[in-house]
């Protein structure tokens, strides 16, 4: 619904996303920005208000939609801030220089928790390098979206741009020895109701009949993206803000007799 999808973005996005001090402090803002220059402020924040309108009519969510509107509500968190700065009071100007510290304190641990991310290995380049350097030259890969890119002359690769809903086909091959598949697709994929039946039986026996040979995993409390959408209070305390990493859990399946016997422990 609409109320269910901007109680998202207000709530998840605007809250995790960039802070739970930041959004409220650039509501604080906001409200006083509309108070002191009201045409001014409804110019400013016409684009911003229209994109929440505007996503909130989608059913889909994702976090990225929202990055328009976060410059805006810097503006609104730095403009209040400035405005208490300028206050004679020597009580509120320490204020105002505390409330400043909270504010970025938090978001940037999220930003130096993000760049250190990547200079990590995520999921995808460790079951590329698990596939170089475990599977057998000539062998046929089928991998789903959101799976490496493998490259290797030596290997025959075939990609679905969605786990069964296109290139059925590829599934009915005798000869395909390993099945590389992104968890986190494969379980939209099965709760979607657009995908048909009998892709989803199809999937369901591609692997029920597979061995599991590899599987590329970042720890639960490591996860960038559940690091750093802890609010304020918790990111503090939580010991892995700097040594988060990327990427959904990867899963790599051996389908072919050949495969199954040579990953035999």
């Amino acid at each position: 619904s609409f109320g269910g999808n901007l109680e998202f973005y207000l709530t998840h996005v605007l809250n995790y996303g960039i802070g739970t001090l930041t959004a409220i402090v650039s509501l604080f803002g906001t409200l006083l920005m509309f108070k002191k220059h009201a045409r001014a402020a409804l110019f400013i924040w016409s684009f911003p208000i229209a994109t929440l309108v505007a996503l909130s009519f989608h059913s889909l969510h994702w976090d990225r939609w929202m990055i328009p509107v976060l410059p805006f509500q810097a503006l609104a968190t730095g403009y209040f801030i400035a405005q208490i700065m300028q206050s004679k009071k020597r009580a509120i100007k320490i204020g105002a220089i505390l409330l400043f510290v909270l504010v970025f304190v938090p978001a940037g641990m999220r930003s130096v928790s993000v760049v250190l991310s990547w200079t990590k290995a995520e999921t995808r380049e460790e079951a590329r390098d698990w596939v170089i350097e475990n599977v057998p030259q000539g062998s046929h890969i089928v991998r789903s979206a959101y799976t490496p890119l493998i490259n290797d002359p030596r290997l025959s690769e075939t990609v679905i741009s969605t786990i069964g809903a296109e290139k059925t086909e590829v599934y009915n091959e005798q000869n395909i020895d390993y099945f590389i598949v992104n968890n986190t697709e494969l379980e939209r994929f099965f709760d979607d109701a657009k995908t048909p039946e009998q892709h989803k039986a199809y999937a369901r026996k591609t692997v029920a009949n597979a061995k599991t040979v590899f599987t590329a995993q970042v720890p639960e409390n490591k996860l960038l993206h559940k690091v750093i959408r802890l609010n304020d209070w918790h990111i503090f305390q939580n010991a892995s803000v700097f040594d988060a990493r990327n990427g959904d859990p990867i899963s790599i399946y051996a389908c072919s007799q050949n495969s199954k016997t040579l990953h035999t422990e």
